[in-house]
């Protein structure tokens, strides 16, 4: 995550902190703000905790695998590419695995004719090596 969002959380949670103590008892406060410095760090910790490898079964992204036997083109796509992927271009039925702070990502092209997503995208902050691990996957199937 960027180092900006935790700040601004911190800050959030010290103001709402601060407001709690002005006008109710020092314990209401202080679990008010424990609370929430947990909720947010427990928050913005599963939001950036997404996990994407890649294995002789396939890609791992999030929750989800796409097989190995269903992973078609591969392309590593920058910032701009990403904005028309996602904006213009987007298809609907895509699968996506976005993190709006990371600005590059993957392409890849579903071939499996039972699946109803056309394409992946998976975001990425080493677009490259992802795309290559995943066409060293394909080759070696």
């Amino acid at each position: 995550m960027p180092w900006w969002w935790w700040l601004a959380g911190g800050l959030l949670v010290l103001s709402v902190f601060i407001v709690y103590l002005v006008w109710t008892p020092f314990g209401v406060a202080i679990g008010v703000g424990g609370t929430l410095t947990v909720l947010f760090a427990l928050g913005v910790w599963r939001y950036g905790a997404a996990r994407i490898r890649v294995d002789e079964a396939g890609l791992h992204a999030g929750r989800t695998t796409l097989l190995a036997d269903a992973i078609g083109e591969v392309q590593a796509i920058d910032e701009a590419g990403r904005r028309r992927l996602l904006g213009p271009e987007a298809d609907a039925r895509a699968h996506v695995l976005v993190r709006g702070f990371v600005p590059g990502g993957v392409y890849v092209q579903v071939v499996d004719a039972a699946s109803p997503a056309p394409y992946w995208f998976v975001s990425s902050r080493r677009p490259e090596k992802l795309a290559a691990a995943l066409t060293r996957a394909q080759a070696a199937r």
